[in-house]
């Protein structure tokens, strides 16, 4: 996904922003583009609740939220868990 980025890079200055889009016809491609993008300091917004599940503190905020409802779902618990936030880890 370099290349891509490398091609919305020069893009800077010459096209604002917000006439830039990506489109893709696989959710699983987003979040290698999301990081790409967002590591260049280029602004991303993914659009489409699939993509957004993608993204990793989306995903840390349902699994919360799937904790509260259900304090032993077990594959929640241990993301958060394991998680940047507490760092505990699985055992």
């Amino acid at each position: 996904m370099r290349w891509l980025a490398d091609r919305i890079q020069d893009l800077a200055g010459s096209v604002p922003w917000s006439q830039v889009a990506v489109l893709v016809r696989k959710g699983d491609q987003i979040p290698e583009i999301y990081a790409e993008l967002h590591g260049r300091g280029i602004p991303v917004e993914v659009v489409g609740l699939s993509g957004l599940l993608d993204l990793p503190e989306v995903a840390d905020l349902v699994a919360m939220l799937d904790v509260i409802d259900d304090p032993i779902a077990n594959a929640s618990l241990v993301r958060l868990l394991a998680g940047p936030r507490w760092r505990i880890g699985p055992a």
